[in-house]
């Protein structure tokens, strides 16, 4: 490239920002570097930290800082001091960290394992209140020569808060090192501004007679006006919201205060007893004096068919005593059989099995053996017999999903 290219090329450049003023992208946030320590000092003892003073530093667990095994082998590895943690009662977080006026965050930091079978068993994980954390999910690679230090580029949503923080934690015994922490983002437009993370739902459907699995998607909010007041989220036809994943409604409200609206989740769910079709929309985020969002969601009612191999099919005739039309049932216990081995507080309802009591907890189940013959898509059929109010709620748990009836 001659020299005239290269100044045409500058001039470009210096052109298109002049032309997106306002806006920003990869701008430093923050960067720690941790300091070069003269010997192995706890966390909250050591005042080396390259923003002391300016951001909080806090570990759990004796963790510490220390000058061994410096970083390297990356771009930008700082050598010299950087934090240990080596078992599941250590922690490191940093608070302190502004990212209000940011959007499209991006963390990025030095790490070191000490085996070549770890992968991604340090937590890393972000707050926008130090109550509650969501992880960050990364992976690395694992094996003969891996046991180095690495740049780790961890995925997941980042808030856009006052107060910021990233924390740390080990999950076993295994050393690791963490150096060159980063958190970079593109600078926010100064009118109120609403964020939703993912912009596209689908996979809301269900077999017919059945019901829809819930999905989340995040909003937040910077700049808003008024100051205080919320935000909507309504569904569209034949869809529903909720904020905890219990009640459901056409339309929900986020309360927001200072202007800022933190990241919260909101779950939407395909209605129940839906004809067989595809059914669309798009839900409305709006308020703050924001321009509104969407998210558009997609859930499929397909025809009922049943296995032609179930697994098992119980109808509990062999259960005599008591019977399914009353309240009562019986005061039998039901003692479980081969499908259903595990059960409490079950009792015989004549043809039918009755869960629970009086008792707190009133709760009862019924456990199935292990499905060890099926993979993929399991479908449940349950009829529910005799009593006209169900106390509570039914749950069914597959494999460690549940699902509300």
């Amino acid at each position: 490239m001659n020299a005239t290219t290269t100044i045409l090329r500058a001039a470009l450049l210096f052109n298109l920002f002049l032309l997106t003023a306002g806006w920003g992208w990869g701008q430093t946030i923050f960067s720690e570097n941790m300091g070069n320590p003269t010997s192995k000092t706890n966390v909250n003892s050591y005042t080396g930290f390259e923003n002391y003073g300016t951001h909080t530093y806090t570990g759990t667990g004796d963790a510490d800082v220390r000058n061994t095994s410096p970083s390297e082998e990356y771009t930008g590895a700082s050598g010299d001091g950087n934090v240990m943690i080596n078992s599941e009662s250590k922690s490191f977080e940093i608070s302190g960290i502004n990212t209000t006026n940011y959007t499209n965050l991006v963390l990025t930091f030095g790490q070191r394992k000490g085996t070549k079978a770890s992968n991604n068993e340090l937590i890393v994980e972000v707050s926008p209140d130090g109550n509650n954390y969501s992880p960050l999910t990364y992976s690395r690679p694992t094996g003969s020569g891996t046991a180095t230090w690495l740049l780790i580029e961890p995925t997941g949503l980042i808030p856009s808060v006052s107060n910021l923080r990233i924390r740390f934690r080990g999950t076993n015994n295994t050393e690791w090192r963490i150096d060159d922490v980063k958190l970079v983002g593109e600078s926010a437009p100064t009118g109120p501004t609403l964020t939703v993370s993912p912009s596209s739902i689908t996979g809301l459907g269900y077999m017919e007679g059945g019901s829809s699995t819930e999905k989340t998607f995040s909003v937040s909010g910077s700049n808003l006006d008024p100051a205080s007041g919320n935000i909507s989220v309504t569904a569209p036809a034949n869809f529903q919201v909720s904020t905890d994943n219990i009640t459901y409604d056409n339309s929900v409200n986020l309360p927001y205060s200072g202007g800022i609206l933190s990241a919260t989740d909101v779950y939407v769910r395909l209605n129940s007893g839906l004809s067989i079709a595809t059914y669309t929309g798009d839900i409305t985020i709006a308020g703050g004096g924001a321009d509104e969002k969407t998210v558009s969601v997609e859930g499929i009612v397909t025809e009922y068919t049943e296995s032609e191999n179930p697994c098992f099919a119980v109808d509990f005739s062999d259960i005599t005593t008591g019977n399914s039309t009353s309240t009562n049932g019986s005061s039998s216990q039901w003692g479980g059989n081969a499908d259903f081995p595990t059960v409490v507080k079950t009792y015989q309802a004549g043809g039918a099995v009755r869960m629970g009591n009086k008792a707190n907890p009133r709760t009862g189940s019924i456990e199935s053996r292990a499905l060890t013959e099926v993979s993929g898509d399991i479908t449940v059929n349950i009829m529910v017999k005799g009593w006209i109010n169900i106390e509570g709620g039914i749950k069914v748990s597959i494999d460690g999903q549940e699902q509300s009836l």
